[in-house]
């Protein structure tokens, strides 16, 4: 990920000015901060633990407001948390205060953090190796696809480095799932262990479903054959019908479910559609269910299915509800139809 840092000190009255600004390669800033430290005396941090209700009181002070959380750190320095919500902005700014000859004063305000569809969750103060880092999630909610974007943050409360692992996720007959990590993060091998676990535990990451784990390998298995039939390459086709033991769908339940476009049942199969996904079906005699067909695209899921004998059945086009498929499952074979 290419990163762009501007450092400008502007040394004035013993203030000094802090930004930096980094930018994501999917246009919208990841990570975008300025911050403004003050140079005061030498702290007096005190190592007397502060209630929160205490932290709370000393911050409302300053600021006339509550913060949203905040933490003691060892070296008991206080740092605030406030998220700052509008209809076109949200921002994450990180508030330090040291005890100055017994008096609590601001030594940092830093945005770590701004984009108008993010929102935060998750603040933890973690100790690895030597450092405290401040760890948190941002989420970026998508679309009307459903597609979603965590970014798993970590900041060093001492260097102020922040580091993430960007998880990006998208529906589809599969889901698709990405990560991006920041190019920090190469030689922080703590650290990037450390967002690595946090991701694994997640119940944030999406797992695939058995359903998708079975359209997973009918598309392995079937990749050239499925090719042949979007390019009509051919007419007649020998395709792997992929089974699995494994329950991917309610057999009691699929004919009122309301994912389920088109179901059918005869003396030796059920087979139902299922709305922007897969052709799936159960074999009554081996106790196996199976895929026989995904659509190239959600969009194109199949939403009428029928019977032409025992072990065949039709696939229409639900654009002029004529067939475009037949399948039939005793010879694995597809046999492409005219839908024009």
């Amino acid at each position: 990920m290419k990163n762009s840092f501007i450092i400008t000190f502007l040394v004035f009255c013993q203030v000094t000015i802090l930004s930096i600004n980094i930018e994501s390669p999917n246009g919208f800033s990841v990570y975008s901060r300025s911050s403004v430290m003050l140079d005061v005396k030498k702290s007096d941090n005190a190592k007397t633990k502060i209630a929160n209700s205490e932290r709370t009181q000393i911050f409302y002070k300053e600021y006339g407001y509550a913060p949203d959380t905040s933490f003691q750190l060892q070296n008991g320095s206080l740092v605030f948390l406030v998220k700052k919500i509008s209809k076109t902005k949200n921002f994450l700014e990180l508030i330090v205060f040291n005890n100055i000859d017994n008096n609590w004063k601001r030594v940092k305000d830093t945005v770590i953090s701004k984009n108008p569809q993010i929102y935060f969750e998750s603040f933890e103060v973690v100790k690895l190796k030597n450092d405290e880092y401040l760890y948190f999630k941002e989420f970026q909610p998508g679309g009307s696809l459903g597609n979603i974007s965590i970014v798993f943050s970590i900041l060093n409360l001492n260097t102020y480095e922040f580091y993430y692992n960007l998880y990006n996720e998208a529906p589809g007959i599969v889901t698709t799932i990405e990560f991006e990590k920041s190019n920090n993060l190469e030689t922080k091998r703590t650290i990037d262990d450390y967002l690595a676990k946090r991701i694994s535990n997640s119940s944030d990451i999406h797992k695939l479903t058995l359903q998708e784990k079975l359209n997973q390998r009918f598309i392995n298995q079937n990749y050239t054959q499925l090719k042949q039939i979007s390019d009509r390459i051919s007419e007649s086709i020998i395709f792997s019908k992929t089974e699995t033991d494994d329950k991917v769908f309610d057999l009691s339940g699929a004919s009122e479910s309301p994912y389920v476009t088109s179901y059918i049942e005869n003396r030796k199969y059920i087979v139902v559609s299922f709305f922007k996904n897969s052709v799936l079906g159960y074999d009554k005699l081996t106790g196996k269910y199976f895929c026989v067909w995904t659509p190239n695209s959600i969009y194109d899921w199949v939403n009428t299915l029928s019977f032409i004998s025992d072990d065949e059945i039709l696939l229409y086009d639900k654009a002029n509800q004529k067939p475009f498929l037949s399948i039939n499952f005793d010879k694995s074979l597809y046999t492409i139809l005219d839908a024009n």
